[in-house]
């Protein structure tokens, strides 16, 4: 900085007579080195080559500590800029600024060490991003898209940062993260990171326990995802053939989150494979059952759910009211009801719920979806549409266009006053009678609308002995949807997606 253009009055000198040697020796003595790199010293201001930071004076003795000069910042045309740096290098005292002088020293006030300051000077030369060359401006900074220092376009002869392109990352033990992501794909947010692998579950909140799902981390987006039960495998039939007996007691233990439907539905195979009629009355018991089940299963979900976005006063009071409607006569349900009601229309008045939800794990209508998962979707397979006590009761399926996890959620609520209608409807509720299998030969082949979408059974037998078994859960196809809901999304829309889609792990390994 010039003196005369800036009106700046050298300090005093910082002793009396012997201040020339005591200069001598401070400028002997004062390096200056990187706060984040202190393996970079070198006696003059400037830059660290590594990060560059500016440098800051530290005294030390030369002879005792065997210091040697960093090389020079720059290439050839270093000593022009260390001229031109010096020109905009000033030394202040940071408790009388006052003081300034073009060179190091102390205070004549106070005695302290003055402070580098660098007087601005007008920026020419043009920067721009290395991994984003659409961002260009005069002067250095930082990219607004990925945080990196912008380095000066190719052509620039204003500041030479040969040195810089020529380091050897390796040998200074440094790694850019350029280094670090070069061979990583890059996610739709443009800005590369270290992938990390992240296990969730089998008992995240949000997530039927049993089931596992693995994301690989970029940054906080999905880049990849793997989805697996960790519920043990299990076989349809523990060897072939099975005794009928022994069946019916293997299978009616394969679906714990839904023991009614998976009764229902065996009871309907084995009474097609024996050719038997089923009484009106008992049909319209079987509905009961039905109905109170998928009204234990939302509530169960809705658990999860409440628990994963952090409601605690719904977790709790649909926890409650599971509990209270599990077994439970036709009688206790119209006692629960109102309670029931109460709570769905407190959720759908919660105003931070569709913000949280709304377009979050939209799934695109395509086969093999069952449910909650295809109606959301606009997608009416509903098994009960073709049922004639159903349609005796008035029944249509509940449909919505939006396909994401606030669709679902809301089907759910409608779904349990729906059922609660029916219950009341229907009147007696009882599970069905199983019938004996001695020496019943054939196949027998049913399909019921479960809590979770349609599922299916065939069985074959000869001579009461079990000897093929088929089921189709909607779970099975489900699962196939984790990878398009999570791929490239950050990672909480991506949990909420997951629970969105209400899957069993039961129902995976079978």
């Amino acid at each position: 900085t010039s003196d005369a253009a800036n009106n700046v009055k050298p300090a005093e000198p910082l002793e009396s007579a012997d201040n020339t040697v005591h200069a001598q020796h401070h400028s002997a003595t004062l390096t200056y080195t990187c706060p984040m790199h202190p393996e970079v010293v070198q006696n003059a201001p400037g830059k660290c080559p590594k990060c560059g930071m500016f440098l800051e004076p530290e005294e030390t003795s030369d002879a005792a500590n065997n210091v040697k000069p960093a090389e020079p910042l720059e290439s050839a045309d270093n000593t022009v800029h260390a001229q031109h740096h010096s020109a905009t290098l000033t030394y202040t005292c940071p408790m009388h600024p006052e003081v300034v002088q073009n060179a190091p020293g102390k205070c004549p006030k106070c005695g302290m060490f003055l402070e580098p300051q660098e007087t601005p000077v007008e920026e020419t030369s043009e920067y721009t991003c290395p991994m984003h060359p659409e961002i260009t401006q005069i002067g250095p900074g930082t990219c607004p898209k990925c945080g990196m220092f912008l380095e000066p376009k190719s052509g620039d002869t204003n500041t030479d940062h040969s040195s810089h392109d020529d380091m050897n990352h390796e040998e200074s033990g440094f790694m850019s993260m350029i280094d670090v992501t070069k061979d990583l794909p890059r996610s739709l947010d443009d800005l590369q990171m270290e992938w990390i692998e992240a296990p969730f579950g089998p008992f995240l909140p949000g997530l039927p326990s049993g089931l596992q799902v693995s994301f690989t981390l970029d940054g906080d987006t999905i880049a990849e995802s793997e989805t697996h039960a960790i519920t043990e495998s299990i076989k349809l039939l523990k060897n072939t053939p099975m005794h009928g007996g022994c069946f019916v007691k293997h299978f009616l233990e394969l679906h714990p989150l839904t023991p009614a439907s998976s009764r229902l539905l065996l009871s309907q195979a084995m009474e097609n494979l024996a050719n038997l009629k089923i009484d009106e009355r008992e049909k319209i018991s079987r509905i009961a059952v039905l109905e109170r089940e998928r009204i234990i299963s939302h509530l169960n979900w809705l658990v999860l759910f409440a628990e994963q976005t952090g409601m605690s006063w719904l977790q709790q009071r649909a926890a409650k009211l599971q509990l209270s409607i599990t077994n439970a006569d036709r009688k206790r349900i119209a006692e629960v009801t109102p309670a029931l009601e109460k709570m769905i229309k407190q959720i759908q008045k919660t105003p931070l719920l569709k913000a949280r939800t709304s377009g979050i794990g939209h799934v695109s209508a395509r086969e093999n979806l069952f449910g909650v998962v295809a109606r959301a979707a606009g997608i009416n397979n509903d098994i009960r549409n073709n049922d004639q006590i159903y349609a005796s009761f008035g029944f249509e399926a509940i449909v919505r266009q939006e396909s994401d996890a606030w669709a679902r959620l809301h089907i759910r609520l409608d779904e349990i006053g729906q059922s609660l209608s029916f219950i009341q409807a229907a009147g007696e509720i009882t599970l069905p009678t199983l019938i004996e299998l001695e020496a019943l030969s054939g196949t027998g082949y049913a399909q019921i609308e479960s809590p979770r979408g349609k599922t299916s059974l065939e069985l074959s037998m000869e001579n009461g002995f079990v000897t093929k078994v088929n089921i189709e859960t909607p779970s099975k196809y489900h699962l196939d949807l984790i990878g398009p809901l999570t791929d490239q999304q950050e990672l909480g829309d991506a949990l909420i997606a997951v629970g969105s889609l209400d899957l069993s792990p039961w129902e995976i390994h079978q």
